[in-house]
């Protein structure tokens, strides 16, 4: 009887590590898909911020045009620095997005008249037959 007790107690504490160590392993790819969420959140948040920076640019060239209305000249070295502040800003948000769709489990396809979204793994898209990068 103590045997088998001794067995029972040994079965129950390697069931006890196993159980143990695979929720070890589930807590931390839960970590990182959440910090991976966080992450895409974050960068998310900061397209809107960078958004409505471009907004505040193009309401400001807009403001300029308007009060200028009556000159025959405009300053248009003031519209093109908001122009150029612009083109940076797009940039950012491009390089944004890019990091977003690297942390996505899929990529785009390349082909401009598809776009659809395939498994990272695929070599050709299922949708068009492209060649994935």
């Amino acid at each position: 009887m103590e045997d088998k007790l001794k067995n029972l107690l040994r079965t129950i504490k390697a069931t006890a590590v196993a159980t143990g160590q695979a929720a070890g392993r589930v807590a931390g790819k839960t970590g990182k898909k959440a910090g991976e969420v966080w992450d895409q959140t974050k960068m998310s948040l900061r397209i809107v911020d960078l958004e409505g920076e471009i907004k505040d640019h193009y309401r400001e060239i807009g403001r300029i045009v308007y009060t200028s209305r009556d000159d025959t000249t405009i300053e248009t070295s003031t519209i093109e620095e908001h122009i150029a502040e612009i083109d940076r800003i797009m940039e950012e948000i491009e390089k944004l997005r890019e990091k977003i769709d690297d942390l996505k489990p899929t990529k785009k396809c390349p082909n401009p008249d598809c776009g659809k979204r395939c498994d990272k793994d695929d070599r050709f898209c299922a949708s068009c037959g492209a060649v994935l990068e």
